[in-house]
C-alpha cells in the first residue's frame, strides 16, 4: 500500500510506503486530500530505480527503515473497504462536477475510470463510452491524456465490467 504526498508536475513528490494491511485497499485520486493519492488493491506505483520523465531516477530516502511501517489508522480509517462492502454510490452532484469541472494532472486516469465504469455500469454501448471519454478527456482533462491511454483505461474497465456482469454480479 502507498501514500502519497501531493502530486506536483516535478519529481520531488514524497511517497509514503506502509504494510498491507490485509484488507482492500481503495486506490484513490486527491479523495482524501487535494494532491493526495493513496494506491493499494489493482494499484500501482514506481519505485527506485525507476525513471520519472524529467529523467530524474527515483531514490530511497537516506532514513528508509528495513521494514514497512503499519499504516496510521486515519488513513485506514478512509482508505479500507467496509466489511459490509464498498462505499455506497456517489451522489449525482458529485458526477455532474466531474464532468462540469474536468480535471488536471494527477487524477486523470483515476477520474477517467471512474467515469467510464459509471457509464459502462449504466449500460452505455463499449465503443460509446470509449468516444465520450476522449471527448471529455480533450475538453476538460488539463493537459489531456494521449489518446492511447484513454484507450487503454477504458478497455480496462469495460473488462472488469463484462467480468463482474458473467460472474452474475449484474444489478
Amino acid at each position: 500500500m502507498r501514500y502519497r504526498q501531493p502530486s506536483r508536475p516535478s519529481p520531488r513528490a514524497a511517497h509514503l510506503y506502509f504494510k498491507a494491511p490485509g484488507v482492500p485497499v481503495r486506490n484513490s485520486a486527491s479523495k482524501i486530500a487535494p494532491g493526495l493519492d493513496t494506491r493499494g488493491d489493482g494499484g500501482y506505483v514506481l519505485t527506485p530505480p525507476s525513471v520519472h520523465p524529467s529523467g530524474r531516477r527515483y531514490r530511497w530516502s537516506v532514513d528508509s527503515a528495513n521494514a514497512f511501517a503499519a499504516a496510521p489508522t486515519w488513513l485506514l480509517d478512509k482508505i479500507t473497504t467496509p466489511a459490509n462492502g464498498p462505499n455506497p454510490a456517489a451522489p449525482v452532484s458529485d458526477w455532474r462536477a466531474l464532468v462540469r469541472d474536468g480535471v488536471g494532472e494527477g487524477a486523470r486516469d483515476c477520474t477517467i475510470a471512474k467515469l467510464a465504469g459509471y457509464l459502462l455500469r449504466c449500460r452505455i454501448d463499449p465503443v460509446v463510452v470509449l468516444g465520450l471519454m476522449q471527448a471529455w478527456n480533450t475538453a476538460s482533462c488539463a493537459p489531456p491524456l494521449p489518446a492511447a491511454d484513454v484507450d487503454r483505461i477504458v478497455d480496462s474497465i469495460a473488462g472488469r465490467e463484462l467480468a463482474r456482469r458473467a460472474g452474475g454480479h449484474d444489478e
